[in-house]
């Protein structure tokens, strides 16, 4: 193999490795990072979730929650179908550590790059 396109693999490679982690799940209670990700909201508890899209990982935003949410998503919920959800990159901050097969609580701090129904949210936003 071509030793450029070697080098070019492996900084693919370690380039997509770093992108994965920097947009991965905060491991700890207080941790913040962007994710992207898809909201949806459910019925049960930690109706409102974020999908962690390339993982396996739910988040949920808590019930009871005193903290406001983004507009974005107060837009969202009130023009949401039933199977409707929003793609986007959130900004979440650990309410608590992570633990393997649990969903973890987060809080939402910030929305952007909003799509709903593969258009731009909130609509002229």
């Amino acid at each position: 193999m071509d030793v450029r396109l070697s080098f070019v693999v492996l900084a693919t490679a370690v380039g997509l490795a770093s992108a994965a982690q920097a947009l991965g799940q905060p491991r700890q209670a207080g941790g913040c990072r962007w994710v992207y990700g898809r909201f949806a909201v459910y019925n049960g508890s930690g109706v409102q979730r974020i999908w962690i899209i390339g993982t396996r990982r739910i988040v949920a935003i808590p019930d009871d929650d005193p903290a406001p949410l983004p507009e974005t998503l107060k837009a969202f919920e009130k023009v949401r179908t039933v199977d409707g959800e929003l793609i986007a990159d959130f900004h979440v901050c650990a309410l608590e550590p992570r633990r393997a097969g649990h969903m973890q609580h987060v809080r939402v701090d910030g929305v952007r790059s909003a799509r709903y129904e593969g258009r731009p949210f909130p609509p002229g936003g």
